[in-house]
């Protein structure tokens, strides 16, 4: 699986199979690109589903009010240092800031 916040890779983004002889390989890959991962524009999303808010993170930070709803929806505890770390660099990769 390839996740890319890059608009381009939408094109591509359906399962493919690659067969390689020698040994015989058969490799099922997918795209993701940002058409496939949904906006959250709460702080409430992000909370739901902090998983998912790390690709909507990276695909979609440029769009406004995703970056304040995930810095709101950022989880108290433990988790919430890598969420963070996480986070930051995955938007940064796309908007820098």
């Amino acid at each position: 699986m390839v996740i890319t916040p890059d608009p381009k890779a939408d094109r591509y983004a359906h399962p493919y199979t690659v067969t390689m002889s020698h040994p015989e390989v058969t490799v099922n890959v997918v795209i993701v690109g940002p058409s496939q991962i949904p906006i959250f524009t709460t702080a409430q999303d992000f909370r739901e589903d902090p998983e998912l808010g790390r690709l909507v993170i990276m695909a979609h930070a440029d769009i406004p009010g995703v970056k304040e709803a995930w810095v709101e929806g950022i989880p108290d505890g433990g988790d919430a240092t890598s969420y963070i770390e996480d986070g930051l660099c995955l938007s940064s990769s796309k908007n820098p800031t």
